[in-house]
């Protein structure tokens, strides 16, 4: 019975780590029960969002039920009798810019939606434009407690399912030479550094701004990181 009760524990560990599943309410009820505020960690739509199991509507409308003000104020659509029409934006480049100036993990599940919204509808450019983003927010977004502690297996998550939908025939994000967990660990090292002169106030919303700032150039801090995914080209010369 222990024997089967293990295996069965290891068999949802591995749905786990692999990003095909995510722990029910019961499991999260559980923790939260043991370690108070949990839940709100375990049931973020950021999993769901990455799992892709939803339809990007189902997403939406979870990730709605979820999104604090600031970013329904900038992604939410509203219809000629002032309702949302219950559908993800075609994203525009000012969608980008302001939920990477949010960059949390609410503005990354809203990314990723968009980005698979972006992706089902055909458009390869805007989808190439989004898969920046995201990598650009969970830069910031693994530089911070507890996602710091899980940088390395959410960028490989991200990259075996999210990753995947911002590319073409023609085009594709240029992984090569990117070292996210030294470039996480050198805007973990940055916040350390800039509370500890006191130019920023200790706290999660204050290293947030100031590491947009640095990403930005405009701390006047040398950071060895990769901010930014480049473009492959995959087209070939005809003979």
């Amino acid at each position: 019975m222990a024997q089967e009760i293990d295996k069965n524990h290891s068999g949802k560990l591995r749905s786990y780590q692999s990003g095909t599943h995510g722990p029910n309410v019961e499991t999260v009820a559980a923790v939260n029960r043991h370690v108070p505020g949990t839940a709100r960690f375990l049931d973020q739509v950021l999993w769901s969002a990455i799992g892709g199991r939803l339809s990007t509507t189902e997403l939406w409308v979870q990730g709605l039920m979820q999104f604090a003000p600031t970013i329904q104020a900038i992604v939410v659509e509203l219809d000629a009798y002032g309702q949302s029409t219950g559908e993800p934006p075609l994203a525009t480049v000012r969608h980008l810019r302001k939920l990477q100036q949010c960059a949390s993990p609410e503005a990354l599940a809203c990314l990723i939606i968009l980005l698979r919204h972006a992706a089902e509808t055909g458009n390869t450019k805007l989808s190439l434009g989004i898969g920046r983003a995201v990598f650009s927010v969970s830069l910031i977004v693994c530089s911070q407690f507890p996602y710091n502690l899980m940088a390395r297996e959410l960028f490989e998550l991200l990259r075996e399912h999210v990753f995947v939908f911002a590319s073409s025939d023609e085009e594709r994000l240029d992984f090569s030479g990117v070292d996210f967990v030294g470039s996480v660990q050198a805007l973990s090292d940055c916040v350390l550094r800039m509370e500890g002169e006191k130019w920023i106030k200790p706290g999660e919303v204050a290293a947030r701004q100031a590491l947009i700032k640095v990403m930005n150039g405009r701390h006047g801090l040398d950071v060895p990181l990769t901010l930014m995914l480049q473009i492959r080209s995959e087209k070939r010369l005809k003979i």
